[in-house]
């Protein structure tokens, strides 16, 4: 579980210092598998993230929640690693700004 913890606050310093955005942490009574946080950075759609220590799958009610969510357009990262989330941040961002960019 530590690891998990220390992953979701090195996240929420990124997003939220890094990125001038928020990483929330939802918790949804009688709604068991809902992702842990919701990552919001202006100009990008909304992420709906499953923290999970390093190797650890998702449970199955997560995964209902994370078809269901693709499935009706949404944004669902299960994410593990430090790197990960950074490599996944930096393509999201760098589709803002490829998507702000004026045409040549």
């Amino acid at each position: 579980m530590a690891a998990e913890s220390e992953l979701e606050k090195n996240c929420k310093t990124l997003v939220e210092l890094g990125l001038k955005g928020k990483l929330l942490k939802v918790q949804l009574i009688a709604r068991n598998g809902w992702p842990d946080r919701e990552m919001l950075i202006p100009g990008c759609p909304t992420v709906y993230i499953e923290m999970k220590s390093p190797g650890k799958p998702l449970r199955s009610q997560q995964k209902q929640w994370r078809d269901w969510l693709t499935d009706n357009g949404f944004i669902h990262w299960k994410i593990d690693s430090w790197g990960e989330f950074q490599t996944r941040v930096r393509e999201l961002v760098e589709q803002r700004e490829e998507a702000n960019a004026p045409p040549l």
